[in-house]
């Protein structure tokens, strides 16, 4: 229990759509959500699910940081 075996992101104009992993703690999407709000739906391998809606703003920027409420 506890470790991560998917992770999904919505934007504010789009579905949810799973990400992979890239390298390291890098991950990506193959879908566009530029100009969107970001919502993470993370996957344990216990099959609980944590959602955090609205993490990123639409006017949100490569570099920045942000915080979900329940990671």
């Amino acid at each position: 229990a506890g470790d991560i075996t998917r992770v999904s992101v919505k934007g504010s104009r789009s579905q949810w759509s799973y990400i992979s992993r890239n390298w390291g703690q890098n991950w990506q999407s193959n879908s566009v959500l530029v100009g969107q709000s970001l919502s993470f739906r993370v996957t344990a391998s216990d099959r609980r699910i944590s959602t955090s809606w609205n993490v990123a703003p639409a006017n949100q920027q490569f570099g920045q940081t942000y915080t979900g409420n329940n990671f």
